[in-house]
């Protein structure tokens, strides 16, 4: 097992020098406010559960989500995932259909100390922070012209992360997270005529960010007897994120082949310093866990977006608050002649009152998710053998907005693959 992980790890880090997963994609009109959409922090097992993951404690996964649940790690435990999005954008009169693919996470999650302890935890990785891809346009006449106006969109944030977590006493533990986030996101305002020849216009703003970001969590695991009762907090504070954009106003025209040809610059302001303000936020989740058997959780969370400024103007965002349902139930985890029994089948419904509020309406989203977790491989602890290393799959079935008041109804289904491995490292060995 161990040269199977080092082989999948090396071509997994070989993806990230090459930036396969730098920026996650979409095609969503909403993720043209603020920062870009923002992405949930969680990996593929909890995206199979509705996103349920501030009380999630497993031996098995990284759960970014809740720092406090690291040192649960028995092993050496890499996480990583990728999606596929299929969505339909719906107006009162038109509609379209778009799909993209993107490599989400890598991370990586060990014990420290005394091996199985429970004390201390660790992990460390990459994943996205939020993302942007759209374009919206109208068309008008002049005269006899037609003329086209359009708002693009690309790109987004990504985090590097890396966080620890340590019981402070008996089934409390607390943890943290320490990232950094980075990326860019480039927006273009064009006019353009219909006819091959005529001069545009465009104006296109490329915005960098950079600064750290903190989370942290606490647990604590009421036992009796093979049965836990999971309470858990999550939060960050305020984070303020340096900007520095590149402004660009040029005209250009367009040849019969559709090809774009730079007339002129008439505006060019590069590295424009600004800063985005976002919100705290406050996550707190119960969880029923019968180990390596049945959970079902609840998770609520809230989080000041009112407050949430861009160059120091508040962008008149509502606070939001979302509501997730989850469950994970594994027949036999031991089970040597049946592999069915061994499979985490996994399901989750979430409702989200998202920060926009657009054309006097709340833009929420609500989704229904189904996963399961194929085991790869056995480990041993303690005696008891179980399934480590596992292939998880997730189906997210979701609807935001409304075509209601000129918006956009979005209806989405997305596939995530994730693998998990785990595996003995930094175990110093022993001969008689």
């Amino acid at each position: 097992m161990y040269k199977f992980t080092r082989v999948v790890t090396s071509v997994l880090l070989s993806l990230i020098s090459a930036g396969a997963f730098a920026q996650a994609t979409t095609n969503s009109p909403y993720s043209a406010y603020g920062i870009g959409g923002i992405v949930a922090p969680t990996f593929v097992p909890s995206k199979g559960m509705g996103g349920l993951s501030f009380s999630m404690r497993n031996p098995d996964n990284i759960n970014f989500a809740n720092p406090a649940s690291y040192n649960a790690l028995y092993l050496t435990t890499i996480e990583a995932g990728a999606h596929g999005v299929y969505n339909k954008l719906t107006t009162s009169s038109l509609s379209e259909n778009n799909k993209n693919f993107s490599i989400d996470h890598l991370a990586f999650g060990f014990p420290v100390g005394k091996e199985n302890s429970s004390k201390w935890g660790m992990a460390f990785g990459m994943l996205p922070f939020s993302t942007s891809g759209y374009q919206v346009g109208t068309k008008s006449n002049l005269d006899t012209v037609q003329v086209s106006n359009n708002l693009d969109g690309d790109g987004g944030y990504s985090q590097v992360f890396i966080g620890n977590s340590v019981k402070v006493v008996k089934d409390l533990s607390v943890g943290f997270n320490i990232s950094y986030v980075f990326g860019e996101i480039s927006r273009t305002n064009n006019s353009e005529f219909t006819i091959p020849g005529a001069f545009n216009s465009r104006t296109t703003s490329a915005t960098s960010v950079s600064g750290f970001n903190f989370n942290y969590g606490l647990q604590y695991v009421l036992k009796k007897g093979d049965h836990n009762l999971i309470l858990s907090y999550s939060g960050s504070p305020k984070l303020r994120l340096d900007a520095k954009t590149d402004y660009v106003s040029d005209r250009y025209v367009k040849n019969s082949q559709g090809t774009i040809i730079r007339m002129d610059t008439s505006d060019y302001h590069p590295g424009v310093k600004g800063s985005y303000l976002l919100p705290s936020q406050h996550g707190f989740g119960i969880m029923y866990q019968k180990p390596f058997k049945l959970q079902v959780g609840l998770d609520f969370q809230y989080q000041n977006w009112s407050n949430f400024e861009q160059n120091d103007q508040n962008q008149g965002f509502k606070d939001a608050y979302s509501v997730i349902l989850g469950t994970q139930y594994t027949p036999d985890i031991t089970s040597v002649s049946k592999y069915s029994n061994r499979i985490d089948y996994r399901a989750g419904f979430s409702y989200n009152k998202s920060y926009l509020y657009l054309n006097s309406k709340n833009i929420n989203q609500v989704q229904l998710s189904f996963g399961v977790g194929l085991p790869l491989s056995h480990q041993s602890f303690g005696g008891n053998l179980y399934t480590a290393s596992k292939l998880n799959i997730a189906v997210e079935l979701g609807q935001r907005g409304t075509t209601e008041n000129d918006l956009v109804k979005e209806q989405y289904a997305r596939l995530n693959f994730g693998l998990t491995l785990n595996d003995r490292w930094f175990v110093k060995r022993k001969f008689d």
